[in-house]
């Protein structure tokens, strides 16, 4: 007869301990994950929160378009193709200003403009602000120039700013894409000049603007329509027309217009309406053609204002 295996008591002391030790990291961890998400629930329900979304029920200019109302669980009220790649034309500009934020010491350094940092601007068409070799502007005042203005001066002034310190730009743009979920974009320029390798599409671009409002200086530039500087730099924004639409149910903070004759016309913007909700709107691929076609994505934005924020 086979005799019975005693276990002994220590093993059997050992191996509970090692349970517990492995439920305890188990529970350690989803305590973790918890916080996280918690702490960054804004992105993660902009990201995300796609419950509510349907398309406009009146006709716009742009071919794909996002609409999200920025409540504690920003939440994705209107969509068309939003995941479909575009080319965002100036929108790039707003990653430009997030990387020279992202890696400037003291936003009041003073730059000195060179030939490096406007050749080949006119030829390509690109907007500039109008800055000439060996002017000084201030890191801080060549953010305004580059998102008020679209000034791809200011955008190349900035870039070699940031690589002086030694760093890829370009690099660093697609690194912070790529941190704030933003999967189907990429960047090959500063200035939003077509190139076929710099793309996104309009969802990640509300990630993106939606990540620049939680940053009060991009913040600032963002909701800025007119600023003038003590040194004596002036900045409207190309958003400006908007003004005009502006009412006590709805008004546009600001945010970025861009063009070129591939991207045609795209917009990033704020706006808020008079119980001080806020709600972003990124549309692109707005033809030109036609009556004042150059203003079609402003046109967008209005019947939005007019049509659905008034509404709400």
């Amino acid at each position: 007869m086979a005799k019975k295996r005693k276990i002994k008591k220590g093993r059997v002391v050992f191996l509970l301990s090692i349970i517990f030790i492995l439920l305890g990291l188990i529970v350690a961890g989803i305590i973790s994950l918890f916080i996280s998400l918690s702490n960054n629930k804004a992105l993660t329900a902009c990201a995300h929160d796609m419950t509510m979304t349907q398309s406009l029920d009146f006709d716009v200019n742009s071919s794909s378009y996002i609409i999200i109302k920025e409540d504690e669980i920003p939440r994705t009220l209107y969509a068309k193709d939003e995941h479909e790649r575009i080319y965002p034309a100036s929108l790039t500009k707003i990653m430009t200003m997030m990387v020279t934020l992202d890696h400037t010491i003291d936003i009041n350094d003073t730059l000195t403009v060179t030939e490096e940092d406007l050749s080949g601007l006119i030829e390509a068409n690109a907007s500039v602000y109008g800055l000439e070799v060996g002017d000084q502007i201030s890191v801080h005042d060549a953010l305004y120039g580059l998102i008020l203005e679209s000034g791809a001066d200011c955008a190349n002034l900035l870039r070699r700013y940031i690589e002086d310190q030694g760093y890829d730009f370009i690099s660093l743009m697609n690194e912070k894409a790529a941190s704030l979920g933003m999967r189907d974009s990429h960047f090959a320029n500063v200035t939003g000049l077509d190139d076929e390798e710099n793309y996104t599409t309009v969802y990640d671009m509300a990630l993106l603007l939606h990540e620049a409002l939680q940053n009060d200086n991009a913040q600032a530039v963002l909701t800025t329509m007119y600023y003038e500087s003590p040194d004596g730099y002036d900045f409207e924004s190309t958003l400006s027309p908007l003004e005009s639409y502006n009412s006590e149910e709805a008004r546009a903070l600001g945010g970025k217009t861009g063009f070129t004759y591939i991207a045609h016309l795209t917009i990033a913007t704020v706006i808020e309406d008079e119980r001080n909700d806020t709600y972003l709107v990124v549309m692109a691929n707005a033809s030109e053609e036609g009556d004042d076609g150059r203003r079609a994505h402003i046109e967008d934005v209005h019947d939005i204002m007019e049509n659905l924020i008034v509404r709400w």
